[in-house]
């Protein structure tokens, strides 16, 4: 669901031309719904393999938001396609001055920067992303510049719980107009391998450019202790009104200890917005591995349209 904010920058600020009367999704002041519908043209090369594309329908979920109480909130976001499962659905009680809030139920974890992209190195190897939101309770604070939260969690992505042991998730960030700075630090005792992850992400406005930045180090203990490095870098620039170009590169290096076994991805993406609440995007993403893992050297090409309310 899309702060009025995310309304208003779909509708107008982003867009090559505005609508006249964009459709409102908000039903009542205490109901609001929203949605989402992205799909497109996927096309993939991976060395040694028959090369693929395919139509997609890569995501239509519907969100609703009923504020049940001046305090009280219920917030549920079910996916339809590809797949038709919740994702997300909470009871949120807020303090009357909206700075402290409580959180139980199935939601995403705070950690790191939220990227809409799942496949992200730093979303799918963390394992936080839009596909593994976990059942638990959340509390939230911010006063002045700083935003905090702190989750804990079953630790099984949703999935039904097997054992005694729980996960736990610390985000802080300084928040200012044109940058902030955070991190974030994700322990899970209720996996196989106990895993514990942290991170520094940082975002600024600089140049009229947007810059993205995050690194994480994951550790993975069972027997023995793995160290994961990975980083994404991001930045975005508005040529033209209705017209954005991203570049990003991403870094994984599946383990410290070993020499040479890295894996990078460059991607450059144009995104239109020709009208309110509808966006183009086309893009190609380079990977770069070793030749023993062939998904690792992937190259993708995609055009997809989102559409959204």
């Amino acid at each position: 669901m899309r702060t009025e904010f995310g309304q208003i920058y779909g509708r107008s600020l982003a867009v090559d031309n505005n609508a006249q009367n964009p459709f409102d999704a908000k039903l009542s002041d205490n109901i609001k719904l929203g949605g989402d519908f992205r799909g497109g043209l996927q096309a993939s090369q991976t060395p040694g393999e028959t090369d693929q594309n395919s139509f997609q329908t890569k995501r239509a979920n519907i969100y609703i938001h009923a504020q049940l109480l001046e305090n009280l909130t219920v917030y549920i976001d079910q996916q339809f396609s590809p797949a038709n499962e919740n994702r997300t659905s909470w009871l949120m009680w807020q303090t009357t001055d909206r700075e402290k809030y409580l959180r139980l139920g199935q939601f995403y974890l705070p950690y790191g920067l939220r990227l809409e992209d799942d496949s992200a190195f730093i979303r799918q190897v963390s394992g936080i992303n839009f596909a593994t939101a976990d059942n638990g309770v959340e509390f939230g604070w911010d006063k002045n510049n700083w935003s905090s939260q702190l989750a804990i969690s079953n630790g099984t992505a949703g999935a039904a719980e097997n054992n005694q042991e729980k996960q736990f998730s610390l985000r802080l960030a300084y928040i200012k107009p044109n940058w902030r700075l955070g991190s974030s630090f994700n322990q899970n005792e209720a996996a196989t391998v106990r895993r514990e992850m942290f991170n520094i992400f940082a975002t600024i406005n600089y140049l009229d450019i947007e810059w993205l930045f995050e690194i994480d180090q994951i550790k993975d203990r069972d027997d023995t202790t793995s160290e994961r490095l990975i980083s994404f870098f991001e930045i975005n620039k508005e040529i033209v009104k209705g017209h954005n170009l991203k570049l990003s590169f991403e870094y994984d290096d599946p383990d410290t200890n070993i020499n040479e076994d890295e894996r990078t991805r460059n991607s450059i993406i144009w995104e239109y917005f020709p009208t309110a609440q509808i966006q183009l995007r086309s893009g190609f993403r380079d990977g770069e591995g070793i030749p023993q893992k062939a998904d690792d050297n992937l190259n993708e090409f995609f055009v997809n349209l989102h559409a959204w309310f």
